[in-house]
Protein backbone atom coordinates (compact mmCIF):
# COMPACT_ATOMS: atom_id res chain seq x y z
CA UNK A 1 0.00 0.00 0.00
CA UNK A 2 1.34 3.58 -0.80
CA UNK A 3 1.12 6.14 2.34
CA UNK A 4 0.91 9.60 1.52
CA UNK A 5 1.47 12.11 4.05
CA UNK A 6 1.48 16.16 3.70
CA UNK A 7 3.59 18.57 6.06
CA UNK A 8 0.33 21.53 7.41
CA UNK A 9 2.45 24.40 5.94
CA UNK A 10 6.05 25.16 3.85
CA UNK A 11 7.58 25.78 7.02
CA UNK A 12 6.48 22.88 9.17
CA UNK A 13 7.86 18.94 8.93
CA UNK A 14 5.53 15.92 8.06
CA UNK A 15 6.70 13.81 10.65
CA UNK A 16 9.03 14.32 13.22
CA UNK A 17 12.03 11.75 12.42
CA UNK A 18 12.63 10.29 16.19
CA UNK A 19 8.91 9.52 16.34
CA UNK A 20 8.64 8.12 12.39
CA UNK A 21 5.35 8.45 10.81
CA UNK A 22 2.31 7.59 12.11
CA UNK A 23 1.33 3.81 11.63
CA UNK A 24 -0.53 3.18 8.00
CA UNK A 25 -4.26 2.69 8.68
CA UNK A 26 -5.46 -0.06 6.74
CA UNK A 27 -9.24 -0.20 4.94
CA UNK A 28 -11.61 -2.52 6.54
CA UNK A 29 -11.97 -5.98 4.02
CA UNK A 30 -14.76 -5.96 2.77
CA UNK A 31 -17.15 -9.33 3.04
CA UNK A 32 -16.49 -10.42 -0.78
CA UNK A 33 -12.67 -9.69 -0.11
CA UNK A 34 -12.44 -7.12 -2.71
CA UNK A 35 -10.83 -3.72 -1.74
CA UNK A 36 -12.84 -0.67 -3.36
CA UNK A 37 -11.19 1.17 -5.73
CA UNK A 38 -10.28 4.54 -4.67
CA UNK A 39 -11.32 7.85 -6.33
CA UNK A 40 -8.16 10.18 -7.86
CA UNK A 41 -6.19 6.36 -8.52
CA UNK A 42 -5.96 5.74 -11.88
CA UNK A 43 -5.58 2.26 -12.41
CA UNK A 44 -4.49 -0.10 -15.49
CA UNK A 45 -7.50 -2.44 -16.79
CA UNK A 46 -7.71 -5.00 -18.93
CA UNK A 47 -10.85 -7.07 -20.11
CA UNK A 48 -11.74 -10.98 -18.51
CA UNK A 49 -11.51 -12.45 -22.06
CA UNK A 50 -9.04 -10.43 -24.03
CA UNK A 51 -9.43 -11.01 -27.59
CA UNK A 52 -7.21 -11.78 -30.29
CA UNK A 53 -5.98 -9.00 -32.83
CA UNK A 54 -7.33 -9.95 -36.49
CA UNK A 55 -6.58 -8.69 -39.72
CA UNK A 56 -8.03 -10.07 -43.04
CA UNK A 57 -5.87 -8.96 -45.73
CA UNK A 58 -5.90 -9.41 -49.88
CA UNK A 59 -3.95 -8.29 -52.90
CA UNK A 60 -3.50 -8.72 -56.69
CA UNK A 61 -0.35 -8.34 -58.54
CA UNK A 62 0.07 -8.46 -62.03
CA UNK A 63 3.42 -8.46 -63.72
CA UNK A 64 4.69 -7.73 -67.59
CA UNK A 65 8.38 -9.12 -68.28
CA UNK A 66 10.04 -6.13 -70.17
CA UNK A 67 13.19 -7.76 -71.35
CA UNK A 68 15.67 -10.25 -70.13
CA UNK A 69 16.44 -8.41 -67.03
CA UNK A 70 13.92 -5.82 -65.95
CA UNK A 71 10.27 -6.18 -65.30
CA UNK A 72 7.61 -4.11 -64.39
CA UNK A 73 5.01 -4.90 -61.19
CA UNK A 74 1.32 -2.97 -60.59
CA UNK A 75 -0.50 -4.29 -57.38
CA UNK A 76 -3.37 -3.66 -55.47
CA UNK A 77 -2.77 -4.56 -51.51
CA UNK A 78 -5.75 -4.32 -48.90
CA UNK A 79 -6.45 -4.87 -45.45
CA UNK A 80 -9.29 -4.68 -42.54
CA UNK A 81 -8.41 -5.43 -39.04
CA UNK A 82 -10.17 -5.61 -35.89
CA UNK A 83 -9.72 -5.86 -32.27
CA UNK A 84 -6.32 -3.95 -32.25
CA UNK A 85 -5.16 -1.30 -30.40
CA UNK A 86 -5.54 2.30 -30.98
CA UNK A 87 -3.54 4.53 -33.77
CA UNK A 88 -0.77 5.70 -30.68
CA UNK A 89 -2.11 3.77 -27.25
CA UNK A 90 -2.92 0.49 -26.07
CA UNK A 91 -5.27 2.13 -23.66
CA UNK A 92 -8.72 4.35 -23.62
CA UNK A 93 -10.84 5.79 -20.47
CA UNK A 94 -14.67 4.20 -20.16
CA UNK A 95 -14.64 7.29 -17.40
CA UNK A 96 -14.51 10.27 -19.58
CA UNK A 97 -16.75 12.38 -19.75
CA UNK A 98 -19.19 12.78 -22.51
CA UNK A 99 -20.54 16.04 -24.32
CA UNK A 100 -23.95 14.71 -25.37
CA UNK A 101 -26.75 16.63 -24.34
CA UNK A 102 -24.60 19.70 -24.22
CA UNK A 103 -25.32 21.13 -27.64
CA UNK A 104 -26.22 24.44 -27.84
CA UNK A 105 -26.84 25.34 -31.18
CA UNK A 106 -30.25 26.53 -30.08
CA UNK A 107 -29.16 29.47 -28.19
CA UNK A 108 -25.27 29.69 -29.06
CA UNK A 109 -25.13 33.11 -26.63
CA UNK A 110 -27.23 32.12 -24.06
CA UNK A 111 -26.12 28.41 -23.44
CA UNK A 112 -27.52 26.85 -20.40
CA UNK A 113 -26.34 23.72 -18.82
CA UNK A 114 -28.80 20.90 -18.15
CA UNK A 115 -30.33 20.77 -14.62
CA UNK A 116 -29.56 17.64 -12.31
CA UNK A 117 -33.29 17.55 -10.02
CA UNK A 118 -31.38 16.32 -6.94
CA UNK A 119 -29.16 19.50 -6.60
CA UNK A 120 -31.35 22.58 -9.03
CA UNK A 121 -28.07 23.22 -10.09
CA UNK A 122 -26.23 22.29 -13.38
CA UNK A 123 -24.73 19.24 -14.20
CA UNK A 124 -20.79 19.45 -13.40
CA UNK A 125 -17.84 17.58 -15.44
CA UNK A 126 -17.91 14.79 -12.97
CA UNK A 127 -21.66 13.97 -13.25
CA UNK A 128 -20.82 13.63 -16.73
CA UNK A 129 -18.24 10.76 -16.22
CA UNK A 130 -19.96 7.07 -16.03
CA UNK A 131 -17.85 6.37 -13.19
CA UNK A 132 -19.17 9.22 -10.94
CA UNK A 133 -21.16 9.29 -7.80
CA UNK A 134 -24.63 10.05 -8.11
CA UNK A 135 -28.41 9.37 -9.03
CA UNK A 136 -28.72 8.41 -12.36
CA UNK A 137 -30.37 11.00 -14.10
CA UNK A 138 -31.60 10.71 -17.83
CA UNK A 139 -30.98 14.14 -20.30
CA UNK A 140 -31.53 13.77 -24.12
CA UNK A 141 -31.31 9.95 -23.98
CA UNK A 142 -27.76 10.12 -21.80
CA UNK A 143 -27.59 8.61 -18.88
CA UNK A 144 -25.54 10.74 -15.74
CA UNK A 145 -24.91 9.10 -12.63
CA UNK A 146 -23.23 6.01 -11.49
CA UNK A 147 -22.75 5.06 -7.66
CA UNK A 148 -18.78 4.75 -7.70
CA UNK A 149 -17.22 8.10 -7.10
CA UNK A 150 -14.72 7.95 -9.44
CA UNK A 151 -13.32 10.71 -11.32
CA UNK A 152 -10.05 9.63 -12.37
CA UNK A 153 -8.86 8.44 -16.00
CA UNK A 154 -9.32 4.34 -16.16
CA UNK A 155 -7.10 3.23 -18.39
CA UNK A 156 -8.64 0.07 -19.93
CA UNK A 157 -6.19 -2.06 -21.95
CA UNK A 158 -9.04 -2.59 -24.91
CA UNK A 159 -7.70 -3.80 -28.38
CA UNK A 160 -10.97 -2.60 -29.83
CA UNK A 161 -9.91 -0.60 -33.00
CA UNK A 162 -10.47 -1.26 -36.33
CA UNK A 163 -7.84 -0.51 -38.94
CA UNK A 164 -7.77 -0.23 -42.65
CA UNK A 165 -4.93 -0.12 -45.43
CA UNK A 166 -5.34 0.37 -49.15
CA UNK A 167 -2.77 0.64 -51.61
CA UNK A 168 -1.22 0.89 -55.47
CA UNK A 169 1.96 -0.24 -55.46
CA UNK A 170 3.93 -0.35 -58.84
CA UNK A 171 7.57 -1.74 -58.73
CA UNK A 172 9.81 -1.37 -61.84
CA UNK A 173 13.52 -4.09 -61.24
CA UNK A 174 16.49 -4.49 -63.42
CA UNK A 175 17.99 -7.56 -62.32
CA UNK A 176 22.12 -7.06 -62.47
CA UNK A 177 23.34 -7.12 -65.37
CA UNK A 178 26.30 -5.17 -67.41
CA UNK A 179 27.15 -4.56 -63.50
CA UNK A 180 24.49 -2.21 -63.13
CA UNK A 181 21.11 -3.29 -61.07
CA UNK A 182 18.08 -0.96 -60.36
CA UNK A 183 15.11 -1.34 -58.78
CA UNK A 184 12.02 1.62 -57.90
CA UNK A 185 9.29 1.82 -56.38
CA UNK A 186 6.47 3.92 -55.86
CA UNK A 187 2.85 3.66 -53.53
CA UNK A 188 -0.30 5.09 -52.84
CA UNK A 189 -2.06 4.34 -49.72
CA UNK A 190 -4.61 5.55 -47.68
CA UNK A 191 -4.95 4.13 -43.94
CA UNK A 192 -7.22 4.90 -41.12
CA UNK A 193 -7.44 3.81 -37.71
CA UNK A 194 -9.58 4.07 -33.95
CA UNK A 195 -7.56 6.45 -31.63
CA UNK A 196 -8.25 6.30 -27.86
CA UNK A 197 -9.77 9.65 -27.07
CA UNK A 198 -13.55 10.07 -26.41
CA UNK A 199 -13.54 5.69 -27.77
CA UNK A 200 -16.60 4.58 -25.52
CA UNK A 201 -18.72 8.12 -25.93
CA UNK A 202 -18.35 7.85 -29.48
CA UNK A 203 -15.59 5.63 -31.13
CA UNK A 204 -16.36 7.11 -34.83
CA UNK A 205 -15.50 10.34 -33.44
CA UNK A 206 -11.79 10.16 -33.28
CA UNK A 207 -11.21 7.66 -36.25
CA UNK A 208 -9.29 8.87 -38.98
CA UNK A 209 -6.28 9.24 -40.80
CA UNK A 210 -3.40 7.16 -39.35
CA UNK A 211 -0.63 9.09 -37.72
CA UNK A 212 2.05 7.22 -40.17
CA UNK A 213 0.39 6.90 -42.95
CA UNK A 214 2.05 8.62 -46.15
CA UNK A 215 -0.25 9.10 -49.04
CA UNK A 216 2.57 9.31 -52.13
CA UNK A 217 5.82 7.38 -51.86
CA UNK A 218 8.49 7.03 -54.26
CA UNK A 219 12.03 5.16 -53.91
CA UNK A 220 14.68 4.17 -56.39
CA UNK A 221 18.14 2.58 -55.31
CA UNK A 222 20.92 1.37 -57.79
CA UNK A 223 24.41 -0.19 -57.65
CA UNK A 224 26.91 0.71 -60.46
CA UNK A 225 30.06 -1.32 -60.95
CA UNK A 226 32.00 1.53 -62.72
CA UNK A 227 33.13 0.03 -66.28
CA UNK A 228 36.87 0.75 -65.73
CA UNK A 229 39.73 -1.71 -65.19
CA UNK A 230 40.65 -5.75 -66.14
CA UNK A 231 37.54 -7.09 -67.67
CA UNK A 232 35.63 -4.02 -68.57
CA UNK A 233 35.14 -2.17 -71.22
CA UNK A 234 37.39 1.00 -70.47
CA UNK A 235 41.52 -0.51 -69.59
CA UNK A 236 40.38 -4.12 -69.81
CA UNK A 237 44.02 -4.96 -70.30
CA UNK A 238 45.74 -2.86 -67.59
CA UNK A 239 48.29 -4.65 -66.00
CA UNK A 240 47.89 -5.43 -62.11
CA UNK A 241 49.50 -2.14 -60.56
CA UNK A 242 47.41 0.50 -63.20
CA UNK A 243 44.09 -2.00 -62.68
CA UNK A 244 44.36 -1.66 -58.52
CA UNK A 245 44.20 2.01 -59.63
CA UNK A 246 41.44 2.62 -62.35
CA UNK A 247 39.56 -0.73 -61.91
CA UNK A 248 37.38 -1.75 -58.93
CA UNK A 249 35.27 1.39 -58.48
CA UNK A 250 31.27 0.69 -57.16
CA UNK A 251 28.48 3.64 -56.89
CA UNK A 252 25.45 3.10 -54.97
CA UNK A 253 23.01 5.66 -54.14
CA UNK A 254 19.20 5.83 -53.29
CA UNK A 255 16.59 8.42 -53.89
CA UNK A 256 13.82 8.85 -51.46
CA UNK A 257 10.28 11.13 -52.13
CA UNK A 258 7.33 11.05 -50.07
CA UNK A 259 4.53 13.54 -48.72
CA UNK A 260 4.46 14.58 -45.60
CA UNK A 261 2.49 13.06 -42.67
CA UNK A 262 -0.88 13.84 -41.42
CA UNK A 263 -1.52 15.90 -38.00
CA UNK A 264 -5.12 17.59 -36.65
CA UNK A 265 -5.93 21.28 -36.76
CA UNK A 266 -6.93 22.79 -33.61
CA UNK A 267 -8.60 26.07 -31.85
CA UNK A 268 -7.40 28.30 -28.95
CA UNK A 269 -10.81 28.13 -27.12
CA UNK A 270 -12.11 24.59 -28.21
CA UNK A 271 -12.30 23.96 -23.88
CA UNK A 272 -14.85 26.73 -23.54
CA UNK A 273 -16.97 24.66 -26.31
CA UNK A 274 -16.41 21.18 -25.12
CA UNK A 275 -17.12 21.86 -21.71
CA UNK A 276 -18.62 24.93 -20.10
CA UNK A 277 -17.63 24.11 -16.62
CA UNK A 278 -13.97 25.36 -17.50
CA UNK A 279 -13.01 21.48 -16.95
CA UNK A 280 -11.34 21.29 -20.55
CA UNK A 281 -12.11 19.26 -23.69
CA UNK A 282 -10.03 17.39 -25.92
CA UNK A 283 -11.14 16.76 -29.45
CA UNK A 284 -10.02 20.87 -30.16
CA UNK A 285 -11.00 20.37 -33.75
CA UNK A 286 -12.64 23.59 -36.12
CA UNK A 287 -15.20 23.10 -38.53
CA UNK A 288 -14.46 24.20 -42.54
CA UNK A 289 -15.87 26.52 -44.36
CA UNK A 290 -14.61 24.72 -47.83
CA UNK A 291 -12.13 27.19 -48.72
CA UNK A 292 -8.49 26.26 -48.98
CA UNK A 293 -6.35 25.55 -46.53
CA UNK A 294 -3.54 27.07 -48.19
CA UNK A 295 -0.60 25.26 -46.82
CA UNK A 296 2.60 24.92 -47.63
CA UNK A 297 6.29 25.66 -46.30
CA UNK A 298 7.67 29.40 -47.02
CA UNK A 299 10.70 30.62 -46.00
CA UNK A 300 12.95 30.40 -43.25
CA UNK A 301 13.21 33.14 -40.70
CA UNK A 302 17.16 33.76 -39.39
CA UNK A 303 15.70 35.69 -36.02
CA UNK A 304 12.61 33.04 -34.91
CA UNK A 305 14.45 30.10 -36.31
CA UNK A 306 11.46 28.77 -37.75
CA UNK A 307 9.51 28.22 -41.06
CA UNK A 308 5.97 29.07 -41.34
CA UNK A 309 3.39 26.25 -42.77
CA UNK A 310 -0.11 27.87 -42.91
CA UNK A 311 -0.84 31.67 -41.78
CA UNK A 312 -1.70 33.24 -38.55
CA UNK A 313 -4.84 33.70 -37.59
CA UNK A 314 -6.79 35.37 -35.54
CA UNK A 315 -8.34 33.95 -32.20
CA UNK A 316 -11.75 32.64 -33.01
CA UNK A 317 -13.56 34.19 -29.79
CA UNK A 318 -17.34 33.22 -30.52
CA UNK A 319 -19.18 29.76 -31.73
CA UNK A 320 -19.62 30.49 -35.73
CA UNK A 321 -16.67 32.85 -35.68
CA UNK A 322 -14.59 32.29 -39.06
CA UNK A 323 -10.97 33.09 -39.84
CA UNK A 324 -9.73 31.98 -43.44
CA UNK A 325 -10.73 28.28 -43.72
CA UNK A 326 -11.53 27.54 -40.28
CA UNK A 327 -14.92 28.31 -38.48
CA UNK A 328 -15.54 28.11 -34.51
CA UNK A 329 -17.77 25.48 -33.61
CA UNK A 330 -20.83 25.70 -31.62
CA UNK A 331 -20.34 24.87 -27.78
CA UNK A 332 -20.70 21.40 -26.75
CA UNK A 333 -19.69 20.05 -30.55
CA UNK A 334 -16.61 18.96 -32.19
CA UNK A 335 -15.82 20.17 -35.48
CA UNK A 336 -16.29 18.64 -38.57
CA UNK A 337 -12.54 18.49 -39.55
CA UNK A 338 -11.82 14.69 -39.52
CA UNK A 339 -8.90 13.84 -37.10
CA UNK A 340 -5.27 13.97 -39.27
CA UNK A 341 -7.26 15.45 -41.94
CA UNK A 342 -4.58 17.52 -43.38
CA UNK A 343 -0.61 17.38 -43.98
CA UNK A 344 2.95 18.07 -43.43
CA UNK A 345 5.78 18.72 -45.51
CA UNK A 346 6.87 16.33 -47.46
CA UNK A 347 10.61 14.30 -47.31
CA UNK A 348 13.07 13.87 -49.90
CA UNK A 349 16.36 12.32 -49.22
CA UNK A 350 18.99 11.35 -51.43
CA UNK A 351 21.87 8.60 -50.62
CA UNK A 352 25.16 8.18 -51.91
CA UNK A 353 28.00 5.50 -51.52
CA UNK A 354 31.73 4.96 -53.69
CA UNK A 355 33.42 1.78 -52.88
CA UNK A 356 37.06 0.99 -54.02
CA UNK A 357 38.23 -2.46 -53.83
CA UNK A 358 42.31 -2.98 -53.86
CA UNK A 359 43.48 -6.52 -54.73
CA UNK A 360 45.92 -7.19 -52.34
CA UNK A 361 46.39 -10.91 -52.80
CA UNK A 362 45.04 -13.37 -54.63
CA UNK A 363 42.24 -13.76 -52.45
CA UNK A 364 42.88 -11.08 -50.08
CA UNK A 365 41.29 -7.70 -50.89
CA UNK A 366 41.15 -4.26 -48.80
CA UNK A 367 37.40 -2.05 -49.83
CA UNK A 368 37.63 1.69 -48.68
CA UNK A 369 34.00 3.11 -48.75
CA UNK A 370 32.93 6.16 -47.91
CA UNK A 371 28.95 6.94 -47.62
CA UNK A 372 27.10 9.99 -47.80
CA UNK A 373 23.26 10.36 -45.75
CA UNK A 374 21.53 12.87 -46.96
CA UNK A 375 24.03 14.17 -49.55
CA UNK A 376 22.87 17.48 -50.93
CA UNK A 377 22.04 18.45 -46.48
CA UNK A 378 18.04 19.07 -47.81
CA UNK A 379 16.70 19.91 -44.65
CA UNK A 380 13.47 17.43 -43.47
CA UNK A 381 11.03 19.84 -41.75
CA UNK A 382 9.00 18.82 -38.70
CA UNK A 383 5.33 19.03 -38.07
CA UNK A 384 3.88 22.11 -37.67
CA UNK A 385 2.09 23.25 -34.50
CA UNK A 386 -1.68 22.86 -35.31
CA UNK A 387 -3.28 25.47 -33.67
CA UNK A 388 -5.07 27.31 -36.19
CA UNK A 389 -5.75 31.14 -34.27
CA UNK A 390 -2.90 31.26 -31.30
CA UNK A 391 -1.64 33.91 -32.35
CA UNK A 392 1.72 34.41 -34.00
CA UNK A 393 2.94 30.44 -33.10
CA UNK A 394 0.16 29.38 -35.22
CA UNK A 395 1.10 26.87 -38.04
CA UNK A 396 5.17 27.17 -37.02
CA UNK A 397 7.22 24.62 -37.91
CA UNK A 398 10.22 24.64 -35.33
CA UNK A 399 12.40 21.64 -35.85
CA UNK A 400 13.49 19.13 -38.59
CA UNK A 401 11.77 15.34 -38.75
CA UNK A 402 12.64 12.90 -35.92
CA UNK A 403 16.64 12.67 -36.00
CA UNK A 404 17.27 9.70 -38.18
CA UNK A 405 19.48 8.28 -41.03
CA UNK A 406 17.69 10.34 -44.07
CA UNK A 407 15.89 13.08 -42.60
CA UNK A 408 19.50 14.48 -40.26
CA UNK A 409 21.52 16.71 -41.57
CA UNK A 410 24.58 15.87 -43.85
CA UNK A 411 26.37 12.94 -42.56
CA UNK A 412 29.35 11.19 -43.57
CA UNK A 413 30.52 7.72 -43.14
CA UNK A 414 34.25 6.45 -43.90
CA UNK A 415 34.62 2.08 -43.82
CA UNK A 416 37.48 -0.32 -44.48
CA UNK A 417 37.31 -3.78 -44.54
CA UNK A 418 39.36 -7.07 -45.76
CA UNK A 419 37.92 -9.46 -48.00
CA UNK A 420 39.11 -13.32 -47.79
Amino acid sequence: MNQELTAPSVYYYTFNLSAGPPAYVFPPIPTNGNYPLPNLVSVPLRPLTMRIPTLDAWNAMVEQELGPTAALQIGYVGSHGIHNMFDSSNQASPNQQTIAGFNCSSAPIDCVLPIDPATALPYTQFERMPYYDGTAQQYLGVTYGHPYGWTQSLRYNANEATTAYEALQVVFKKQYSAGFQFQANYTWSHAEAHESDYYFNDPMTDYGNSYYNRRHQFNAFGVWDLPFGRHHALGGGAPGWENNVIGGWQLSGDVTAETGLPFTPSYALCTEDQDIDGQGGTLCRPNWDGASFQLGAGGFDPVGHDVRYFPAFSTLTQAGATEGPYVRPLPGTFGDIPRNALFGPGLFNTDMAMAKTFSLHEKLNLQLTAQAFNVFNHPNLGEPSGCVDCGSSSGLITDVAASQDGTTMRRLQFSAQFQF
